[in-house]
């Protein structure tokens, strides 16, 4: 499986989406931070979403910092959500069984 991460920052473009096998995009935590209050980002976070979903890949949101954004997520159609409001980090010795 491939992901595309940090989409719509940096050097990740639509261009990629056209070239690479992407089976996940992971949307950027800048613009999913500030999605309850800022409508441009929310435009930017939707757009993702609508692309993603012609193309046939998931979405995951960085930085999912609250359970109000997470739920707005949910709303948007969001597939899967990373951060603070899901799980705090942890040190790896935890998640791996022994």
């Amino acid at each position: 499986r491939f992901a595309l991460d940090d989409f719509g920052s940096g050097l990740s473009s639509y261009t990629y989406l056209k070239q690479l096998p992407i089976d996940y995009l992971k949307i950027d935590g800048s613009f999913v931070r500030d999605v309850l209050s800022d409508p441009l980002d929310r435009a930017i976070v939707e757009s993702v979403v609508q692309i993603a979903r012609v193309l046939g890949i998931q979405t995951v949101a960085e930085w999912v910092e609250s359970p109000a954004i997470l739920a707005e997520l949910e709303r948007i159609g969001v597939d899967y959500a990373q951060g603070y409001a899901i799980e705090r980090p942890h040190p790896i010795e935890l998640a791996v069984e022994s």
